[in-house]
């Protein structure tokens, strides 16, 4: 995924978090990343959605908490 967004191929990386994410649906460091590029395409919601899957996995991951509100205010404007 790495190199894919260093070459500026966001949508095929997409594809592959999303592809994984069908592979490891509880591996919260894959769906972090997803929720990632989901923000940078403006998914705001899809993010949402992931984070919310985060906390439900990890109640206590740190960065899905602390992202968690700025998605939501994105997802409400």
């Amino acid at each position: 995924g790495f190199l894919l967004e260093k070459m500026g191929r966001y949508d095929e990386e997409l594809r592959m978090y999303e592809q994984a994410r069908t592979l490891k649906p509880y591996d919260v460091s894959t769906l972090y990343s997803l929720q990632y590029l989901y923000r940078r395409k403006g998914r705001y919601l899809d993010a949402y959605n992931t984070l919310k899957e985060i906390l439900r996995i990890q109640p206590n991951h740190s960065g899905a908490q602390r992202i968690l509100p700025y998605v939501e205010r994105n997802i409400t404007s």
